[in-house]
């Protein structure tokens, strides 16, 4: 598989990619910000990416299938933040959106060769696995890791109202447990995608490790996507009665471990000491009802209805809250308001956020991903492995874009997960799409 790029751009891609992969590891482990400065260490990478993006616009625009998704985001947040400003939300920042952006620009454009990007998923899965197993240090070990994790997210909006301690459902060092639940959706696809491409057991190890952290991560949305995607890899492979066996194994491996390891550890762990405490994932399960689905599904109906009622620019907080209030009281209280779960459903906020405009913008970045996904690799058919890894990149944009649906965050609210898998899948489909005759230009929009 050649390079997407002339030889000498390829030469001139060697620090941007170094670039791209520490900004990936600041991003797994968010150092918090200094205060000399008044800003976090991964700002000086970004400010130095956008810099160098600078030099690269030529590219950038002629990156097929990728300018359009990069248009789409901008158009959002921009949507985005004159809506709230228009509603009198002078509060909501517009940096994190800018910093997505250039994360997914840089990986789309400085990893649209074979070295390259698989270098940048081989690294992404390695700091996710560290990042598991680091929740696995606070989860049954507790300190001196639950200080470490508070000083690494000291400058988090969520650091003083939300506590991971011992026993909490497992998360990594940038966020919480339900929004780690993205990454626990898209790693062990990736890792078994790996093993399949390189039959190397450590990418069978990272899959152990993830799965348990997938378990005690205890988001069953995630689980949900594991099975799909796995599902799915499995109906591809030709030898997939021969791959059953391990994967079995695996599963059992995991729920001894969570039986022996995991009970204990709950034993001793006071409901005081954390913030998320909802045990493993097995006990998720067993405690979850129909009321609960009834009660999942009414919130985004809620938020639809709203949208409906408010076309133009989205509904408030308020004015989503009155809709779900609706058929109990003619009008919440203030602390009802402020209280009124979010309709768990990230394609419904877009709408609750932008109103009508943004599910449109939504509707076109899901057409374009539609087309990523249904890209032939027939490109890469001399090279089975990196065909391989593709396979997993696109299944894991399914499971993260799956667990959008039952939960708030996802592309367009910046989640890095979701974010960074569907860099890497416009990074492949630029280089599938170099491999193809020539079309006219209005072709690769």
């Amino acid at each position: 598989m050649k390079s997407s790029y002339p030889p000498q751009h390829a030469d001139r891609q060697i620090i941007p990619f170094l670039l791209i992969l520490a900004i990936l590891f600041f991003k797994f482990i968010s150092f918090p910000v200094i205060n000399t400065f008044g800003f976090a260490p991964e700002n000086f990478l970004f400010l130095l990416l956008g810099f160098i993006l600078i030099f690269f616009v030529r590219t950038l625009v002629q990156l097929k299938g990728s300018f359009l998704i990069i248009i789409l985001f901008f158009l959002f947040y921009s949507l985005e933040f004159i809506i709230n400003l228009l509603q009198g939300d002078h509060g909501i920042g517009f940096i994190p959106q800018i910093k997505s952006i250039f994360m997914i620009i840089g990986i789309a454009t400085f990893c649209s060769n074979e070295q390259n990007i698989v270098s940048a998923i081989k690294f992404f899965v390695v700091l996710a696995t560290f990042s598991v197993v680091f929740g696995l240090l606070v989860y049954f070990i507790g300190e001196p890791f639950i200080s470490i994790r508070q000083w690494f997210t000291a400058s988090s909006s969520t650091a003083e109202t939300i506590f991971i301690g011992k026993g909490s459902q497992l998360t990594g060092l940038y966020c919480v447990p339900h929004v780690f639940g993205y990454m626990m959706a898209a790693v062990p696809i990736l890792c078994f995608t790996l093993f399949l491409a390189e039959k190397r057991f450590f990418w069978m190890g990272c899959l152990l490790v993830c799965s348990i952290g997938l378990l005690l991560n205890a988001e069953r949305s995630a689980l949900l996507m594991n099975i799909v995607v796995f599902g799915l890899v499995f109906w591809r492979q030709k030898n997939r009665f021969l791959l059953l066996p391990s994967l079995v194994l695996c599963v059992i491996a995991v729920l001894l471990i969570q039986h022996v390891f995991v009970s204990r550890s709950q034993n001793v762990v006071h409901l005081q000491e954390a913030s998320y405490r909802s045990g493993s994932l097995s006990d998720r399960m067993k405690k979850t009802t129909s009321d609960e689905v009834v009660d999942r599904i009414k919130w985004q109906l809620h938020g639809i209805r709203a949208v409906l009622k408010h076309p133009l620019t989205g509904a408030t907080q308020s004015e989503y809250a009155h809709e779900v209030y609706a058929e109990k009281m003619d009008t919440p209280s203030q602390r009802q308001v402020e209280s009124a779960l979010a309709s768990h459903n990230h394609y419904v906020n877009v709408g609750l956020k932008t109103g009508i405009w943004g599910w449109m913008i939504l509707a076109i970045l899901l057409w374009r991903i539609a087309v990523m996904l249904r890209s032939d690799m027939a490109p890469f058919s001399e090279k089975q492995s990196l065909a391989t890894i593709a396979l997993g990149v696109k299944l894991s944009v399914i499971a993260t874009m799956g667990n959008a649906v039952f939960h708030n965050n996802g592309l367009f609210s910046s989640e890095f997960a979701s974010s960074t898998v569907l860099a890497f899948l416009m990074a492949i489909y630029g280089m599938v799409q170099s491999c193809q005759p020539t079309r006219p230009i209005y072709a690769a929009y």
